[in-house]
């Protein structure tokens, strides 16, 4: 059987670019391989195949291995992927996917991880050199890459990255400078669709960007002045977002900005004055108002509920984007706090909650009900800021 797979992933891969890990002589990417080709690997029917083509862009090799799990072909997954891989990043993926790698023991995932963050391939030939012979680097090295910094990169190492040839080369090369990941999404999105830019987003990244995304202003507490900083944010929609305040979710505040900006502008505006999502239970409508956010990502959003707090939701969307756009992504989301258990710290991390009202929220608890809380926080502030603090809590059983 292991003859038979390593022919088809041969006849496979033929015509494809290689991995950025840089040789790949016998290992396929399930982002790429058409179905009458994923159908050359055994073990994989028409059926596995178009579950593999319909959840693509798969933005790591966790979204192939449940995939082929949920198909109830958990055992044949050992065999499959030493011909059928995507590529894993050595600089954050996480053992659990470095784990899926075949061969792979724990003594060689933490050598994997000891050595980051890795400059570039030749590095991490050098360093697991250290422990396996050549050949068995060569094997482990079609199933990894390093991403490349976008804004200097060499052109041959753009076209290391699966199924990029010299057009899209261009492309990449012709918006240089990069300023953010944003850029790059709305620049290559003129010539792929969303799936293809998230599937070549993870081969890059963009050496000094600011880790810090800069500050969104939070809707509900908006002031006159906060407003007029904003570019392209006019007075009277200043004026609108004021007076409508509080917004009981984002899908409110993109009625005020839709009625006073044409859609081009819209998401610029969204971009800068946003109310915070609750990632527990915020429809796919609303998820979709978050800027830079699409299908696939919002569907990853969800893909994770419930969160119990904001450390899980960096852990699993930081399986998809590196750590500035998760500290970006942040901004537009909040995991609420249940009332009765929440420590002093996660109530002071609140928007515009001071050590005054963190005492008032745990001077009445036990809350049996969300009543008792507007009822005794009524008593401190009107009932616009109640309805802004109550988005943010709820009471467990």
């Amino acid at each position: 059987m292991k003859t038979t797979l390593l022919i088809a992933a041969t006849a496979l891969i033929a015509g494809l670019a290689p991995a950025q890990a840089g040789k790949n002589d016998s290992v396929a990417n399930p982002n790429l391989a058409s179905k009458e080709d994923l159908m050359k690997v055994q073990g994989i029917n028409a059926a596995l195949a178009d579950a593999i083509i319909a959840a693509r862009p798969h933005l790591n090799m966790l979204s192939v291995d449940k995939v082929l799990k949920a198909g109830s072909y958990a055992g044949q997954t050992a065999e499959i992927y030493k011909v059928l891989f995507v590529p894993i990043n050595l600089n954050k993926t996480t053992r659990e996917e470095i784990m899926l790698v075949p061969g792979m023991g724990a003594r060689m995932a933490h050598e994997f991880e000891e050595y980051r963050p890795y400059e570039n391939m030749a590095e991490f030939r050098k360093e697991i050199g250290k422990y396996v012979d050549a050949a068995e680097v060569a094997r482990l090295e079609q199933f990894v890459f390093v991403p490349i910094d976008l804004n200097s990169a060499s052109g041959d190492d753009i076209l290391t990255i699966p199924g990029v040839g010299n057009r899209m080369k261009h492309e990449f090369e012709e918006y240089r400078p990069y300023k953010n990941i944003e850029q790059f999404r709305k620049e290559i999105g003129k010539y792929v669709n969303e799936a293809e830019v998230a599937r070549l987003e993870r081969f890059v990244v963009i050496a000094g960007a600011a880790a810090e995304a800069a500050a969104v202003i939070n809707g509900n507490l908006a002031k006159a002045d906060d407003l007029a900083k904003v570019s392209g944010l006019e007075k009277g929609l200043a004026d609108a977002i004021l007076k409508a305040q509080t917004f009981k979710d984002a899908l409110e505040l993109n009625k005020v900005v839709s009625a006073h900006v044409a859609e081009d502008g819209r998401e610029a505006i969204l971009k800068a004055v946003f109310v915070p999502i609750n990632l527990n239970n915020a429809s796919r409508e609303e998820i979709l108002l978050v800027p830079g956010v699409g299908a696939r990502m919002a569907h990853e959003f969800e893909e994770y509920r419930p969160y119990k707090n904001i450390e899980q939701f960096r852990k699993e969307i930081g399986k998809y984007v590196d750590e500035a756009e998760v500290a970006r992504l942040e901004q537009y989301v909040f995991v609420p706090i249940d009332l009765n258990s929440a420590t002093r710290e996660q109530i002071l991390a609140l928007p515009n909650v001071g050590a005054r009202m963190a005492h008032e929220f745990e001077e009445y608890r036990p809350y049996t009900s969300i009543e008792q809380f507007r009822k005794e926080i009524g008593k401190y502030v009107d009932e616009k800021e109640v309805a802004r603090l109550e988005r943010y809590v709820f009471i467990g059983k």
